[in-house]
């Protein structure tokens, strides 16, 4: 059976000079792909950066989305 896992990364993006808001992007992996948690939990914190054209000062911030 494949455990998958979902994650919620976030940041926070000007909105039009009304102020700061969070941009957010879910993401799901094939926990097999990863040897822990946290290994999971920072590549995908770092592949982010990439994949939205995130400068690296940015703040990123990422959760793990609990299932039911």
């Amino acid at each position: 059976m494949i455990k998958e896992r979902t994650w919620k990364i976030s940041w926070f993006v000007w909105n039009n000079g009304k102020g700061v808001k969070t941009k957010s992007v879910y993401k799901t992996v094939n926990t097999a792909d990863y040897p822990d948690r946290e290994c999971e939990k920072y590549e995908l914190k770092d592949q982010a950066y990439i994949d939205h054209n995130l400068s690296f000062d940015k703040i990123v911030m990422i959760k793990e989305v609990k299932q039911w």
